[in-house]
């Protein structure tokens, strides 16, 4: 019998209790309608000696163990991206990879890489919003116009399911130009707000089949925030918060590599353990007793969260007003390091991008970067119906995309001569599937054919438009083709940049 959430033994609940992860809710973008509810991950506690259930093809495993396709499942950092072939981290802006920009290192006393907790000279606070925007982001502008005061909002492009922030239907390519017209500062918190130091999970509870996941994601997180903010403004930020401050040796690498000035902090507010009224006060004496009163010998980077409405409505102020009261000068987070304004952001070869133009990388999966293995395929890793694996086409033993060979341009290699897996990918993978053999499928690399009875002009795998010459009209679940060349049926791919000429549009 299939276990259901209500079947589930107590270690298991223990174990999914602790799999829980934090981040940003992101909007859900055009999948099939939610299958009855199933869970996934780990089955038992002794799960050393059980493979976790991944999610259907189309769904994703959320935090808490279900398979789903909300924005509670597939959104943030909570989706576990190991066992799911649809969070909203594998789905990224418009327009071209930012990985090319040039990104030199400007000499001076900002170091590049290392996590920055405090400023370069006492008397100075840097006032920080994690997170940004959100629906109170409005009101918190209005409110610091109020008050003078410049503070540093960290971005995330797409979480809270509340859309891209580059979306001109809605209000927030607004908010951020406004927020930089009025002298604030823009930093990055990631694209999904997810997890930069490990595998978005804790790494024992959160599977990984692939070895190159973690590090394909944590580029995507970054490149994604970039693309996203170059729509908005024709650059991205030199400056970056970890979502949750975890960047250990390679996380902070990685930054380094990619020009990031990696901002911590020395004072967290905790506001989101506050967000009431009843509660709020209790921030409010913390931040009273705890800030220095010597402000000739002591700064200050405060970590606060634009995400709650007592932050907003009651919370600020009160830090604003102590502050200054104390003797601190009230700066961005640039000046708090002593770094010219110039230098806060990097241009992009193009500043009024070409919007029409579908990103290289495609919504469907993460940049990669050199040493790193391609994106991963839209489909499931593993058979979650029945425990055991069904048969090959050749009738052998199951190959999960962990374990079938590599191929295509990258890795000069190909996939002739085998039975299990003759075609090569568009993500580099040999396999026998429609999904490898069909639409995207790389000639030059192994063999290509149809064997679902589909034509090459109706997608065998989700890719579509112009690049593929595939269309989404025979997928009465996913009929539109979007911008990006991904079939669907949200406004997302059936809106905006809709490719007509491969599916039905609005």
């Amino acid at each position: 019998m299939k276990p259901t959430p209500g079947s589930r033994s107590l270690a298991s609940l223990l174990v999914l209790g602790l799999a829980r992860t934090i981040g940003g809710i992101a909007l859900q973008t055009a999948r099939e309608p939610a299958i009855e509810e199933v869970w996934c991950g780990w089955e038992k506690f002794l799960f050393i000696l059980h493979k976790p259930r991944s999610c259907p093809p189309n769904h994703c495993c959320s935090g808490n163990g279900t398979c789903g396709t909300t924005g509670q499942h597939c959104g943030g950092g909570g989706c576990q991206v190991g066992l799911s072939d649809s969070c909203d981290a594998f789905y990224g802006p418009a327009g071209e990879n930012t990985t090319d920009i040039p990104r030199p290192r400007i000499k001076g006393p900002v170091p590049y890489g290392n996590m920055i907790d405090k400023c370069s000279k006492p008397g100075l606070m840097a006032l920080t919003f994690d997170d940004a925007p959100s629906k109170y982001t409005e009101e918190l502008l209005n409110l610091l116009d109020e008050l003078k005061a410049n503070v540093t909002f960290f971005v995330s492009g797409n979480s809270r399911s509340q859309g891209h922030v580059d979306d001109e239907l809605k209000a927030w390519p607004g908010l951020l130009r406004r927020m930089h017209a009025a002298g604030h500062q823009i930093a990055s918190s990631t694209w999904t707000h997810r997890d930069l130091d490990g595998t978005f999970g804790r790494w024992f509870l959160t599977y990984e089949p692939d070895r190159g996941l973690r590090a394909r994601i944590r580029n995507s997180e970054v490149t994604f925030n970039e693309m996203v903010m170059r729509n908005v403004f024709g650059w991205f930020p030199a400056y970056i918060r970890p979502p949750g401050l975890g960047c250990g040796g390679r996380c902070q690498g990685f930054l380094r590599q990619r020009g990031y000035h990696v901002i911590s902090t020395n004072f967290d507010m905790h506001d989101d353990k506050y967000d009431s009224a009843a509660r709020i006060g209790e921030a409010k004496k913390k931040f009273s007793s705890d800030i220095s009163k010597a402000a000739d010998k002591n700064s200050y980077i405060v970590r606060l969260r634009d995400g709650y409405r007592q932050t907003v409505v009651n919370l600020t102020a009160h830090v604003v007003h102590e502050a200054r009261a104390r003797g601190y000068r009230l700066v961005t987070v640039g000046e708090c390091v002593g770094d010219p304004k110039r230098y806060w952001y990097r241009p992009t070869k193009e500043p009024d991008m070409n919007r029409s133009a579908p990103a290289p990388l495609l919504a469907a999966r993460a940049p990669v970067v050199e040493e790193e293995l391609p994106p991963w395929p839209p489909f499931s890793i593993w058979d979650i119906v029945n425990k055991t694996r069904p048969k090959s086409p050749g009738g052998g033993p199951w190959l999960d995309p962990a374990q079938r060979p590599r191929c295509g341009p990258k890795y000069g290699l190909r996939c002739m001569g085998s039975k299990e897996a003759p075609c090569c990918s568009y993500w580099g993978i040999c396999g026998s599937e429609p999904e490898y053999c069909g639409t995207g499928c790389r000639e030059s690399y192994g063999t290509c054919d149809v064997t679902s009875g589909m034509s090459l002009e109706n997608s065998t795998n989700g890719l579509c438009g112009v690049e593929f010459n595939a269309g989404c009209s025979a997928d009465a679940k996913r009929p539109c083709c979007s911008e990006a060349g991904m079939c669907g049926s949200g406004p997302t791919s059936c809106g905006r940049g809709c490719q007509a000429d491969y599916g039905d549009c609005m």
